[in-house]
């Protein structure tokens, strides 16, 4: 388990970036991993689907995880932005957006038959640990 705290009592930009850094990295390779599934049910799809509503209303489920995906890749970006201009209380209060994220791609991913990786939700349980971090300050 990784220690949040520092010296004085609040969480460092080096354990936020580390922890961001961690979750950014497990969403990529969830990414890369799902590409080939989704790209398989969008083949699928145009194959078996009689017209283009049928198409897309069996795209529904795969394209939650594409946005899921992208969701939580934007609010990582603008956790990782705001520590670098020295803004980590807004830093840790977007690892909480993105942890809540992160329980949404898990769900769509859920969703199509997918299993998140473990990494998801390693990264999962540091951004809720630097959420509540932030929120138990307040």
């Amino acid at each position: 388990m990784m220690v949040l705290a520092s010296a004085c009592g609040g969480v460092s930009p080096e354990v936020a970036r580390l922890a961001l850094s961690t979750a950014t990295q497990a969403v990529k390779a969830a990414d890369d991993a799902y590409e080939p599934v989704y790209e398989a049910a969008r083949v699928d799809a145009r194959d078996t689907s009689e017209g283009w509503t049928e198409r897309d209303l069996k795209m529904i489920p795969y394209d939650r995880v594409e946005v899921a995906l992208e969701k939580v890749h934007a609010i990582l970006l603008i956790a990782e932005s705001s520590l670098d201009v020295g803004a980590t209380d807004s830093a840790l209060e977007r690892a909480a957006c993105a942890a809540e994220a992160l329980a949404e791609l898990r769900a769509a991913l859920r969703g199509v038959d997918e299993e998140p990786s473990p990494a998801l939700s390693k990264a999962d349980a540091a951004l809720r640990a630097l959420g509540s971090a932030c929120r138990s300050r307040e």
